[in-house]
């Protein structure tokens, strides 16, 4: 028997946590990413990054995905973008509690800009507000978490959205880590319920080949497809994950390349040869690990393998 996952993903790609100061504190987001332990790098540390993303690049362009805590936050967020936004495609993600001003006068050019919308802490109508002021100028994806005590407040929400006319991306997103598990009902809703109405379209696609059929990225963790606990994971020199105090691992999950390959704010910078780990997680969570992960399953006595 013979399965394989893959994706057909035309960059390399970093993801970056530039700080994990966040203004909320979910009850299900793990500790680590809202602790305040590490603000923002300082201009020396800024610079070491744009040189080392400059350097992965190879003088071709590049994904960038700047990750929090909250994004925002950061006072220099928009002269960073600025900075990468000649050889990077830029996105990054927001729970979008800033005000509209801040909104109104943000300029730097990203591909593509997440809200997610968090129930227990989120004002639902500063977010529409600030999804509507952003959607004029990029390209919005916006994600809904769903939360089973908050279920009314998201499934209006998700129904405002629908009936605007804003050009975005919108859908509901399950969240990883919650206690209560998800009724089949609320999982079809999930599945169901999302809508694009962007007019230009974005060429970075977040598709994955499940033996041979083309399956978006959403639905295959929505279906569970995402569980490759005790596969093999190879990395490549495609991806890198680089934590808020500039760690750079092979993968989010900090599996692949258990042995980092060192710190871009001490120029500790190493070349690892491809290497295999056994996953031991029970679910694969982050979107680009999946992108960047051709996998396959070469009969059912065999071990899996799953590509980095």
């Amino acid at each position: 028997m013979k399965k394989k996952i893959y994706s057909d993903y035309p960059y390399k790609h970093v993801t970056w946590e530039c700080t994990n100061v966040c203004n909320f504190s979910c009850s299900y987001c793990w500790p680590d990413l809202h602790s305040g332990t590490h603000r923002w790098p300082n201009e020396e540390k800024t610079s070491k990054l744009v040189s080392y993303l400059k350097n992965f690049s190879d003088n071709k362009i590049i994904t960038l995905d700047i990750m929090g805590g909250e994004p925002t936050l950061w006072p220099h967020l928009e002269h960073f973008c600025n900075s990468v936004g000649s050889f990077c495609k830029v996105y990054f993600s927001t729970n979008g509690s800033r005000t509209a001003r801040y909104w109104n006068n943000f300029n730097a050019p990203l591909n593509e800009l997440y809200f997610s919308f968090h129930p227990e802490q989120s004002d639902p109508e500063i977010f529409l507000k600030n999804v509507e002021i952003t959607s004029k100028k990029y390209h919005v994806s916006v994600y809904i978490l769903l939360h089973p005590l908050y279920r009314d407040i998201c499934t209006d929400l998700y129904d405002k959205l629908y009936e605007s006319d804003y050009p975005i991306r919108a859908g509901i997103k399950k969240i990883n880590g919650l206690p209560m598990k998800y009724s089949q009902e609320e999982i079809n809703y999930m599945v169901d319920k999302k809508f694009d109405r962007w007019q230009t379209k974005n060429d970075i696609s977040f598709k994955v080949y499940r033996n041979g059929r083309e399956i978006s990225l959403d639905k295959f963790t929505k279906l569970g497809h995402n569980r490759f606990k005790g596969w093999t994971c190879t990395f490549t020199q495609n991806y890198r994950y680089i934590k808020y105090d500039g760690t750079i691992y092979g993968a989010a999950c900090g599996r692949a390349g258990q042995s980092p390959f060192g710190n871009v704010f001490e120029n500790e910078i190493k070349q690892e040869p491809i290497t295999s780990v056994v996953c031991d997680r029970d679910s694969c969570n982050c979107k680009t690990d999946i992108i960047m992960a051709p996998k396959k399953i070469i009969n059912k006595r065999l071990p899996n393998v799953r590509t980095l």
